[in-house]
């Protein structure tokens, strides 16, 4: 599962008009989540450093086990005019005024860079003090990057030219076809998913865990599943023999349960190792 972040909820529109989403009821803030089909949450991190780099970090923290990679989406303005308007680029690296620390994507082949700003920008010298870094500017990206980095998940950023920063009108012309950015992206999203799921489905078509007939998975607790014991494999490890003992398998099986519930409890006591192990590496 991906978590889809976008700075306004004018860029998601046409994502959360595609299934049932509801707010998370564990959040304090706009995270959105599709409980009946299990499409990827969403969530609106605000615009601005501070408020991204809090809302994604509380998201990745509540969501860790489930969370595969955090995926940026949304518009950026360009400083180079050689930058085409309504295309949309993977991004490469991102930077941050005034920061020198910087952090890379896992988007692959790309050679397109932003950088993160504090404010928005409408005059020409700051286009010029910006475009030595890098053609593409934005407001979010470099604190998702590092909220990512600190929980230790891999992030992905495609960004949507929307304009060449010019002046403060421009922001009104941008609201004004919100609705088409985010159906372009939603657009864009799916065929790069499909391409991301391919890859990773190759790449991990080896290391399938088995778990007992006697539990019942539903599709979203397979991945769910396949996803803590990669996570636990890698931090413990182990042989996935081990990690089922360790989160009490045969004591499940014994219970008198539904192998659905039996499957629920594992999936919740495989969590449970997985939160103490990451608290044990930031401690």
């Amino acid at each position: 599962m991906f978590l889809l972040c976008f700075a306004h909820k004018n860029e998601a529109q046409a994502f959360l008009k595609i299934s049932h989403y509801t707010r998370h009821h564990h959040f304090k803030g706009d995270l959105f989540v599709d409980t009946q089909n299990h499409f990827d949450p969403i969530l609106i991190t605000g615009e601005g450093m501070s408020s991204t780099l809090f809302s994604v970090t509380q998201a990745l923290s509540l969501m860790s086990s489930e969370i595969q990679a955090v995926i940026n989406l949304g518009v950026a303005g360009a400083v180079e005019p050689k930058m085409e308007l309504n295309h949309i680029y993977p991004i490469r690296s991102v930077y941050a005024e005034n920061e020198f620390k910087s952090f890379t994507t896992s988007c692959e082949k790309s050679k397109w860079d932003i950088i993160s700003v504090n404010k928005r920008v409408y005059a020409e010298s700051d286009c010029l003090r910006f475009l030595p870094f890098a053609p593409l500017i934005d407001r979010e990206l470099w604190a998702i990057g590092f909220a990512a980095k600190e929980m230790q998940v891999p992030f992905y950023a495609y960004k949507l030219v929307s304009d060449y920063a010019q002046s403060a009108q421009i922001c009104g012309q941008v609201q004004a076809q919100a609705k088409i950015f985010s159906q372009n992206l939603a657009l864009y999203w799916q065929e790069t998913k499909e391409k991301l799921l391919l890859k990773k489905n190759e790449i991990k078509n080896s290391k399938i865990f088995p778990y007992p007939k006697e539990i019942y998975l539903t599709e979203a607790m397979k991945n769910q599943y396949q996803n803590l014991m990669n996570r636990l494999s890698i931090l413990h490890e182990k042989k996935s023999s081990d990690i089922l003992g360790q989160a009490l398998i045969q004591d499940i099986l014994k219970k008198k349960w539904t192998a659905k519930k039996k499957g629920q409890s594992l999936i919740n006591n495989l969590k449970n190792i997985h939160l103490q192990s990451s608290s044990g590496l930031k401690s």
